[in-house]
């Protein structure tokens, strides 16, 4: 019985075949502004169902062990994957046996992913439980400096839990709000 290595990709076709997705795998490698750790590689080629999971383990592993990909470990110590000259060149070569659509929705999950990293990073709130009721502590990075550090008071946990959630829905536009407020000039 012969297996078929299916990517669900919603109007774009299907790849069928262990080598399609190695193809694309090197692709991303080498088209992401960031290395991938494991994880990160599993969440974005799985997003939305873009590739079954087993299918993608067993891609990954051919990688490593025809020489496309290597993982090395990096100053955070996690390990990460980097494509050899081998799969760069598999990257370059082979790329248009993979939909354009294709490549750049896989590219494009990556780029999410490492957005919503970065604001992770970059905004915290959490909520502290205090002997009269809960603090909201909201902090917005920059890459240079804080942008803003602030405590709410909320009187119980369901208010503090929707302060925090309102926040978070978009920390930006909370910032901005807050800021046009405090340098609105009225006088």
């Amino acid at each position: 019985m012969k297996y078929k290595y299916l990517i669900n990709t919603g109007n774009f076709g299907a790849l069928d075949e262990v080598y399609e997705i190695r193809i694309l795998l090197c692709y991303l490698l080498q088209n992401t502004p960031e290395k991938l750790t494991q994880e990160q590689l599993i969440e974005v080629a799985t997003k939305d169902d873009m590739i079954n999971y087993f299918y993608l383990a067993d891609a990954i592993g051919g990688m490593l062990r025809g020489g496309f990909a290597v993982r090395e470990k990096g100053e955070d110590g996690n390990e990460y994957y980097s494509l050899t000259e081998k799969g760069e060149a598999i990257a370059v070569e082979f790329r248009s046996y993979i939909p354009r659509a294709l490549r750049d929705r896989i590219v494009k999950s990556a780029t999410e992913l490492f957005e919503q990293i970065k604001r992770d990073r970059e905004v915290k709130c959490t909520i502290t439980e205090l002997e009269n009721g809960f603090e909201v502590s909201f902090i917005l990075l920059s890459e240079k400096s804080t942008l803003l550090d602030i405590q709410l008071y909320a009187p119980d946990y369901e208010q503090a839990k929707k302060i925090k959630n309102n926040i978070m829905h978009d920390p930006t536009s909370f910032y901005l709000d807050l800021i046009g407020i405090v340098l609105d000039n009225k006088d």
